[in-house]
This record gives C-alpha cells, sequence and structure tokens, in this order.
C-alpha cells in the first residue's frame, strides 16, 4: 500500500514539473515574442528620425525603455576603424549622458575584437566587473553587440544589469545581435542621408553663387524644363526666376532657332558624349549672346537632372571678328598700295616722254606761239609727276615697316624747313610774309621719320604761304609736355 502511495506522489510530481516546463517554455515563448514587437516597435520609431545626433540619443533611451536593458552606451569607429568615440549612454545613477568625450584608440588586443569575432558579432560575459570612465562601479553581467551593417562594424553597443542585477535571458545574445544590426543599418541609412544632403547644400551653395551662368534642367516630361537657375544666368537672360520656373524651354525666347526644332532645345537638351559646344542665346532685351555650353547628368534629391554651365564668348568672338577684319583691311591695303605704286611706276614713263618732249619742242628755234601751250604741258606734268609722289607717300605712311625711325633734333630741322621754304617761295613770288619761329629754351627728341616729318611742316607752311598775303605773317611754335612735342603752324591767310 504505501508503495502505491509513494507511485502515485512520484507521478503527481512529474506532472507538476511537466506542467511547470510547459509553462516556462510558454513564458519564455511570450517573453521573446514581447521583445521582438518591441525590438519592431522601436525600429519604426526610430526610422522617422532625420538627424544622427537625435538617432544616437534615441537609441540608448528607447532600447533602455522597450527592451529592458539597465545601462547602455554606444560607440561609433571612426578615422579607418582606428579610434572608438562615444556617443550616448546611461550613467550611475540611471540618466542620460552625452558621451561625445570619450575617445579610445583601438588596438590589436582591444575588447571590441572579442565581439566583432563572435558568433553573430554578439557577446555576453555572465560575471564581470562592471565599469563607468573606467571606474569599477560593481559586479553583473555585460553583453556587447557590433552596430553591423552587413558587412562591416560601424561601431558598437554596450549593456549590462548594474541596477536590476537580473539574470541574462536565454536569449540575450541574440537580440543584442539583433538589435546591433538594427541600429548598424539606421546609422548608415541616417549617415548617408545626411552626406547627401551635406552634398546638395555644399552643391547649392556652389551653384546659386557661382559668377558663371548655370541652370538645372529636368526632361521627366519629355521637354527639357527649367527646374533651378543661379542668379548669373538670370543677369545674363534678363528675366526672373518666377517667369521661368517649370517653364519648358520653348515656350521662352531664350534659345536661338535656326530653323530646327532641334536647335531651339540643343542648349538644355544633353548628348550622349556631353561634350561642349557653341551656342547662341538671346536676351530679353534681344541681344544675342555667344556661349560655349557644357552639360552633365547628375542626380539630385533622387531625380536625374542636367546641370548646364554657360561660359559666355561674346567679346571673343567679337575680337575674333575685328582681327579677321583688320587682317582684311591689311590686305585690301596692300592691294591697294601695290596697285598705286604699280600705276606709279607706270604714269612715270609716259610722263617723263612728255616733258622731255617739251623741252625739245623749246629748242626747236622760234617756239614763241608755242609757249603758252609748252608751258601748260609742263605745269600738268609736274602736278600729275607730283601727284604721284604723294600717292607713293601715302602709301608709304599706311605701312610702318617702311619707316626709318631715328631720334629727330626739332629745332636743327625747323632751321631747314625754314631756310628751304623762304627759298622757294622767294623764288615764286618775290615777296612772302614774315615767317616768325617760337621755339622753347629746351625742346626734346622726338622719335619719328625726320623727312616724313620734314615732309609734313613743308606741305602745312607751304598751304600757309598760298594763302597768306606778302603783308601777313605766318607763325611756327613749339611747345613740349611730359611724353609729347606739340607744333603749331598758324598764319594770318
Amino acid at each position: 500500500m504505501r508503495a502505491h502511495y509513494q507511485r502515485k506522489i512520484e507521478a503527481w510530481h512529474r506532472r507538476q514539473r511537466a506542467i511547470s516546463r510547459r509553462a516556462r517554455a510558454k513564458q519564455f515563448q511570450q517573453a521573446f515574442l514581447d521583445d521582438m514587437r518591441a525590438l519592431q516597435q522601436l525600429h519604426l520609431e526610430l526610422s522617422r528620425i532625420d538627424t544622427l545626433d537625435e538617432l544616437y540619443k534615441q537609441m540608448v533611451a528607447q532600447a533602455r525603455t522597450r527592451l529592458g536593458f539597465d545601462r547602455i552606451a554606444l560607440f561609433l569607429l571612426e578615422q579607418n576603424n582606428t579610434m572608438l568615440r562615444g556617443t550616448y549612454g546611461v550613467d550611475v545613477e540611471g540618466k542620460l549622458r552625452d558621451e561625445n568625450y570619450y575617445t579610445t584608440t583601438v588596438t590589436d588586443d582591444h575588447w571590441s575584437y572579442e565581439i566583432l569575432n563572435a558568433p553573430e558579432h554578439a557577446l555576453l560575459d555572465p560575471d564581470n566587473i562592471l565599469y563607468d570612465d573606467d571606474q569599477a562601479i560593481g559586479t553583473g553581467w555585460n553583453a556587447g553587440s557590433a552596430l553591423w551593417n552587413g558587412q562591416r562594424a560601424l561601431g558598437y553597443l554596450l549593456v549590462d544589469n548594474l541596477f536590476s542585477q537580473r539574470p541574462p535571458r536565454p536569449y540575450e545574445t541574440e537580440l543584442l545581435s539583433i538589435l546591433g544590426s538594427t541600429f548598424g543599418h539606421l546609422i548608415e541609412r541616417q549617415q548617408a542621408q545626411e552626406a547627401l544632403r551635406l552634398s546638395e547644400r555644399r552643391f547649392s551653395t556652389a551653384f546659386h553663387n557661382s559668377p558663371v551662368p548655370m541652370l538645372i534642367i529636368s526632361t521627366r516630361t519629355g521637354e527639357p524644363m527649367f527646374t533651378e537657375v543661379n542668379d548669373a544666368f538670370l543677369h545674363l537672360v534678363g528675366y526672373t526666376w518666377d517667369e521661368l520656373r517649370d517653364v519648358p524651354l520653348h515656350a521662352t525666347n531664350i534659345a536661338v532657332d535656326d530653323g530646327e526644332r532641334e536647335a531651339r532645345v540643343k542648349i538644355l537638351e544633353r548628348d550622349g558624349l556631353y561634350t561642349p559646344r557653341e551656342i547662341k542665346i538671346r536676351t530679353r532685351s534681344g541681344e544675342i549672346r555667344d556661349m560655349i555650353a557644357s552639360a552633365q547628368r547628375m542626380l539630385i534629391s533622387g531625380e536625374p537632372l542636367d546641370v548646364q554651365i554657360l561660359l559666355d564668348i561674346s567679346e571673343r568672338k567679337q575680337a575674333e571678328q575685328h582681327a579677321f577684319e583688320v587682317a582684311l583691311e591689311k590686305e585690301r591695303l596692300q592691294v591697294l598700295t601695290d596697285f598705286i605704286q604699280n600705276a606709279a611706276h607706270e604714269f612715270r614713263t609716259p610722263l617723263a616722254t612728255i616733258a622731255t618732249s617739251a623741252y625739245l619742242l623749246r629748242k626747236l628755234g622760234d617756239t614763241h606761239a608755242l609757249e603758252p601751250k609748252i608751258a601748260q604741258i609742263e605745269t600738268q606734268v609736274n602736278r600729275v609727276t607730283h601727284l604721284l609722289t604723294m600717292l607713293s607717300k601715302m602709301m608709304q605712311l599706311e605701312n610702318h615697316n617702311t619707316l626709318y625711325w631715328q631720334w629727330i633734333e626739332l629745332r636743327s630741322l625747323f632751321d631747314v624747313i625754314d631756310v628751304q621754304t623762304r627759298a622757294a617761295h622767294d623764288a615764286a613770288r618775290g615777296a612772302f610774309p614774315a615767317l616768325v619761329v617760337t621755339l622753347p629754351d629746351y625742346l626734346p627728341r622726338v622719335y619719328g621719320d625726320a623727312e616724313l616729318l620734314a615732309d609734313a611742316l613743308r606741305h602745312l607752311l607751304d598751304n600757309a604761304y598760298h594763302f597768306t598775303p606778302s603783308n601777313g605773317q605766318i607763325m611756327l611754335a613749339a611747345s613740349s609736355g611730359e611724353t609729347t612735342v606739340q607744333i603749331d603752324v598758324i598764319d594770318t591767310g
């Protein structure tokens, strides 16, 4: 009988232990599901955060609240994984703490390598000394996980049970590994977004402050359309941004139309090679400007856009046109010079023949009746000869290469001209107006062709003698400035 009751008692205990195991298994399963749901909710909450600093702060705060860790600390790898920097953590009083001040060098024996090389990049130590800022503050278990982005560690997450001293969950390491991977992907995504925003801000600053006309074009609707332009472009074309915003290019008058529709949009349409090309654009005032346009396809806020850069070459084009016109004028002048020189050479031979014939007529005897005609012939021959000489001189003046440049003493040159002019007009008229020469005590030398300068002065004086009566006066004066000499011929005729 006693043995019978003993067996019943043992069977009852076995049933109770089985019920306890099932209960514990069910409790374990429920706790695991609750933690997974908490982890999922944590991921959703953290995905809404749009700054890295706030993300780090909320990772620590929400992981502690939702997953029941006592203390948490989040560290990031920097400088090619050679340094570990703190972000946020929980202090010895359980308060959130900014730990950006903390940095440590990652050496070959650093604790992070144990976590990195552990299964699933997570490690639990069930019995350890717990520290705060390298100071021992108690004992308990601690665990760590790599912030794993699927390919590498971005940093590390450390947790412990300093306050509650609760035992680790059976799945503590697995939970921490999932948490570290979740944090790693969130951090990488946010870092990429912030890098993109920073890049876009830098591009926007450079774009709008550039002195070079720039514009951004979208072709998502099938038509090249203004998406953004900088101030330099608006200043160039004379429009406001409100007048161009989201307007197709063909609806404006900016692109110069050469008869084909493609010509109207070529300033904005990209080609396969993005090769720079010369284009013409029309400003609001109707002025046509020559430009060099280059394009680059860029991804801005996820949208492929064409960034156009324009270089105004209108002045260069004008300079090239002017240089061409100058070269053409030089060629025309050379042709004219050659013609005049050849014509002068051809004219001189018959003129010499005519002059010789007039001379012989006078020697033939009684030429009294022919004298007026002979004198007329000689006068016209001299006139044409002088005209040819003047044309040759004009061509010489146009071609600076034929000038004989030298330093000229003006005082000596004036003396020679004075004597020659007086002698010529004395022989021609017998009486001539008074010539008064007024020169300063010091008259600097000038650089030029002495013969041509003398010719110019003789012509001025000849003109003055021709139109000034014998009782009049002609004045030849000179004065000097810092870099010039001024010569005046004044007459009373």
